[in-house]
C-alpha cells in the first residue's frame, strides 16, 4: 500500500513507516538508590515511564560506627532499585526523578542509567521493554 504526498507523484510506503515505528528501541538499565521507607514511593513511580521489571535490593550506608549511631535516627537503610527503560524515557525519568528527590520530604537519593548493549532473545525484549506484544518485532 502506498500513499501519494505534495500531489507530485511522491510515494511513501505506509509498510517502511509501521518498519520504523517497530524498530527495536535501545534500552537502559535504571539504577536508583534511595531511603528504604521510600522504596514504594518511587518504584511507583518509576512505573510511569513503561518500566515493566525492577528488581530490589536492601543497603545500608557508608559510614563509621559514630557517625551511624546518629544517622541511625535518620535511616541509613537504603533501597536499590534496578529496573530496565527504554532510551526515549531516561531524560524524562531522570529530570523527574531529580524533581522528586529535590522537593519531597526525607527524599534525597541518586539516580543513574547504564546502556545495555544486548538482549538475548525477542521475547526477552520485547517483555523489558514493555512492548505489549501487539506489534511484529
Amino acid at each position: 500500500m502506498t500513499k501519494k504526498i505534495n500531489g507530485v507523484g511522491t510515494k511513501i510506503s505506509t509498510k517502511m513507516k509501521e518498519k520504523d515505528e517497530n524498530a527495536l528501541k535501545k534500552l537502559e538499565f535504571l539504577v536508583v538508590i534511595v531511603n528504604r521507607k521510600k522504596y514504594d514511593f518511587y518504584s511507583d513511580y518509576i512505573q510511569n515511564f513503561e518500566v515493566n521489571m525492577q528488581m530490589l535490593a536492601h543497603g545500608r550506608g557508608t559510614s563509621d560506627r559514630m557517625t551511624a549511631s546518629v544517622l541511625d535516627k535518620l535511616g541509613t537503610d537504603k533501597a536499590i532499585i534496578f529496573a530496565v527503560i527504554k532510551e526515549e524515557r531516561v531524560k524524562d525519568a531522570l529530570a523527574g526523578l531529580e524533581e522528586k528527590f529535590a522537593t519531597y520530604k526525607d527524599s534525597k537519593g541518586v539516580a543513574f542509567t547504564v546502556p545495555m548493549k544486548s538482549v538475548i532473545g525477542a521475547l526477552t525484549y520485547t517483555f523489558l521493554s514493555n512492548n505489549n506484544g501487539s506489534k511484529e518485532l
